[in-house]
């Protein structure tokens, strides 16, 4: 019998492991390095230009060994882009910058082109 305590950071599923990362706005639409843990040290995986909330990075053979001994399952990491909820007056500055240079468009042909992407 083999008893396996729960993980705080982890969710387990067989050997594979799924791991949910909070990025900012700016790291989702600029792209970034992020670290994130494994069973054994932090790794550094990079986040793309204009990734978008739900994306899932696999970090292949990082996650719990078979237990017959041969391989090890894969981490997935699901990135959350979390918006803020509140902004210093510089930061709402620029972003109101930002909303300036948007592309306006109704809200039909932004559900439409959302829709391409699923």
């Amino acid at each position: 019998i083999l008893s396996v305590k729960p993980s705080e950071i982890f969710e387990r599923d067989e050997n594979d492991l799924y791991l949910y990362v909070p990025i900012s706005f700016s790291q989702a639409a600029l792209g970034d390095e992020v670290s994130v843990p494994t069973l054994e040290k932090e790794v550094n995986i990079k986040i793309p230009i204009g990734t978008q909330s739900g994306t899932k990075f696999r970090l292949s053979g990082k996650g719990v060994p078979h237990l017959d001994g041969y391989g090890r399952g894969d981490i997935y990491i699901i990135v959350n882009v979390v918006t803020p909820k509140h902004f210093s007056k510089e930061q709402k500055k620029l972003f109101e910058e930002l909303k300036k240079t948007e592309e306006k468009k109704s809200l039909l042909d932004k559900i439409k082109e959302f829709a391409k992407f699923r």
